[in-house]
């Protein structure tokens, strides 16, 4: 078993990203266009032929380097196109660059003997398989969002999916959310590429939610590998009295019902937040962090129990 250390340069990005399709369990983050978009600077660790491959970023604060996340990445972690056991899991935590300030690691809900020991934190997250049919999936709602539904379709509310949707989404959270909730401009941007990125390869979905001639909500989905990632969910005044946001996803649910699609809802540990998502029939799917500074902080606390 050969684990390499490769700078950016050094990857193969066609055997990549097939290693994270074909990993039990890929996601949008790991794809190498997701993060080139983010930073040239990302490495990995790649065993063999990349039968599996774990990336990560060195970056520095006051020129001190640690061990982090991208932005705009729940879950990273390990991605394997075979089975992850103990020794796989703890061989990749053994390769990781040593003897930095900090790590900042959130591995994926595949990853769960890697995150051994008590210096993991368990993340939530809440996903809805899409493989009944739009009507079982409905019955599936708790009765208060069934409820909400109905109301918000005789209020006359109406939703479009846009197949080039970036630029009214952008133009409505810059209007509605940006300044309410202090996102830093260089996160709004990056997130802005990102979506544009997408859009110029077709796996994006813009769902809008409109008021007669005013747009009240917006959202956005990342299309990759047969899952749906919530991104970005925005509703104005109007749009969170007249329950939008409630009715953008319920639309998506009805337009991708009985398929092999799941709905990542990019859920949160926020208990209010969570209990929205798992008001459509949405089970928790549980991730991991591990955040920890020192000087020198020793790669072995990673795997320590």
């Amino acid at each position: 078993m050969l684990i390499r250390h490769l700078t950016n340069s050094e990857i193969d990005f066609e055997k990549w990203d097939a290693c994270i399709s074909a990993s039990q369990y890929p996601m949008v983050y790991a794809k190498s266009w997701y993060l080139q978009v983010q930073t040239s600077d990302w490495q990995a660790l790649v065993l063999d032929d990349y039968k599996a491959v774990f990336p990560f970023v060195i970056k520095r604060k006051y020129g001190i380097p640690f061990v982090s996340n991208p932005a705009f990445s729940q879950q990273l972690g390990l991605f394997s196109t075979i089975e992850i056991d103990e020794k796989l899991a703890r061989a990749f935590l053994q390769k990781l660059p040593a003897f930095y300030c900090k790590y900042f690691l959130r591995l994926n809900a595949n990853n769960k003997l890697l995150a051994k020991g008590s210096r993991w934190e368990e993340k939530r997250n809440q996903v809805l398989p899409l493989k009944p049919t739009y009507d079982e999936l409905f019955s599936a709602f708790i009765s208060g969002r069934r409820t909400k539904v109905r109301k918000a379709i005789k209020k006359g509310l109406t939703i479009s999916f846009l197949s080039e949707g970036v630029s009214k989404w952008q133009a409505f959270y810059k209007k509605h959310q940006l300044e309410q909730i202090g996102l830093e401009t260089w996160k709004f941007e990056l997130m802005t590429r990102l979506f544009n990125e997408a859009e110029k390869r077709g796996q994006l979905l813009v769902a809008q939610a409109s008021l007669g001639k005013e747009d009240v909500a917006y959202a956005v989905y990342l299309l990759d590998d047969k899952r749906l990632f919530q991104v970005s969910l925005v509703a104005n005044s109007e749009g969170k009295k007249t329950e939008a946001a409630t009715l953008i996803i319920n639309e998506v649910i009805r337009k991708y019902a009985d398929s092999d699609w799941v709905l990542d809802f990019e859920g949160s540990s926020i208990p209010s937040i969570g209990k929205f998502f798992e008001s459509f029939g949405a089970v928790d799917e549980p991730y991991f962090e591990f955040n920890q500074s020192g000087f020198p902080l020793l790669k072995k606390s990673l795997l320590k129990p």
